[in-house]
């Protein structure tokens, strides 16, 4: 059985960086452009924002002459969700009990609320739940707590990320996800005593690891100290799992690739990871927020990730100047963002505008 999917269907972000106030229907595919400096990249950061992925500070409220900052400044981002279908299945309904919002099509949504903290000059988040949103966001009295918000992921991807940052970076999806798998102890005895074999083998050949080996013997020690040039645990090889590339019959670190593929293998890697989550019967939501994919690229390489971002189950919001990737979209997918003064002006293309 497949855990039913969300989408996320609207947002709304109040007083965070270029925004003052708005309200934007979201779509599966959101590909938002403009000029530089007209707010693009504010989206995605109040969208990771509402996710608790990263920190406000206090440069980054909505500051003009006629909204300056004060304390009780007041700061939030709305997300409200939708459950495919209509209705929410008993899954979600156990996750997210009486914070669904029931209209013509079932919905739940949080508002997260940024105070700022005087004594430490820092803002603190919380959430509620929202328990309406007609023309605007209501929330109610009922918090969303991180046991709740575990079941709903953002993964933000720059223009500077790539699949052998994500291997390096302890924190990353592909670490989490790696460094869990499960193995059967038939599979991990009979692997360690293999590798102990070849480990003994290749300290005996090596004088520099055998006279090593010889001269730990007269360490004062509760144990033998024994080198291992190859990992003998299932866990510590999946803590150092790489992906290669193989070119003829030469293996090459994905780091010395080009960045186009290292980052379509971001893409993928997160796609993939999601859709087993979503698989595995778990009420799960995703979404991939991405800051100009085509950063560094020969515009063909930009139109293969234009194409295989239109591949990708998972709702997308992403920013870009690429013709060659907003070419791949459709136009209801499209907002633009614009700039009078200091706010950001935003807005969503329809169909019926041509």
């Amino acid at each position: 059985m497949v855990a039913q999917k969300l989408s996320l269907t609207k947002i709304g972000i109040h007083n965070i960086k270029s925004v003052d106030d708005c309200v934007l229907d979201i779509g599966n595919k959101n590909y938002i452009f403009g000029r530089n400096n007209s707010g693009k990249s504010n989206l995605l950061y109040a969208i990771n924002l509402a996710f608790g992925n990263t920190r406000l500070e206090r440069e980054d409220l909505f500051i003009s002459a006629d909204s300056p900052f004060t304390e009780d400044k007041i700061v939030y981002v709305d997300l409200l969700f939708e459950p495919e279908g209509g209705t929410f299945d008993e899954d979600w309904m156990t996750v997210l009990g009486p914070m669904i919002i029931v209209g013509k099509n079932q919905s739940f949504g949080f508002r997260t609320i940024f105070e700022y903290d005087g004594r430490n000059n820092s803002y603190h988040r919380r959430r509620k739940a929202l328990k309406s949103w007609s023309d605007q966001a209501i929330p109610s009295e009922e918090s969303v707590t991180e046991s709740e918000m575990r079941y709903f992921e953002c993964f933000f991807i720059n223009a500077q990320r790539d699949i052998s940052e994500d291997i390096r970076n302890r924190q990353s999806l592909w670490n989490r996800k790696i460094s869990s798998i499960e193995v059967p102890n038939s599979v991990a005895s009979g692997f360690q005593e293999t590798v102990r074999k070849l480990n003994d083998s290749l300290v005996k050949e090596s004088e520099v690891l055998s006279r090593l080996t010889k001269e730990f013997e007269k360490v004062p020690s509760n144990g033998k100290l024994v080198i291992n040039p190859l990992p003998v645990s299932t866990s510590e090889l999946y803590n150092g799992l790489d992906i290669k590339v193989e070119q003829n019959g030469t293996l090459i670190p994905v780091s010395s690739i080009g960045l186009g593929s290292r980052s379509i293998a971001t893409i993928t890697a997160i796609e993939t990871l999601s859709n087993m989550a979503y698989e595995n019967d778990e009420p799960h939501y995703t979404l991939i927020l991405i800051e100009e994919p085509e950063e560094h690229l020969h515009p063909h390489l930009q139109s293969v990730i234009g194409e295989e971002l239109r591949k990708l189950k998972t709702q997308v919001v992403l920013t870009t100047h690429s013709l060659n990737i907003l070419g791949t979209a459709n136009l209801n997918e499209m907002i633009h963002v614009g700039h009078d003064g200091a706010r950001s002006k935003i807005s969503r293309y329809r169909e019926s505008d041509i």
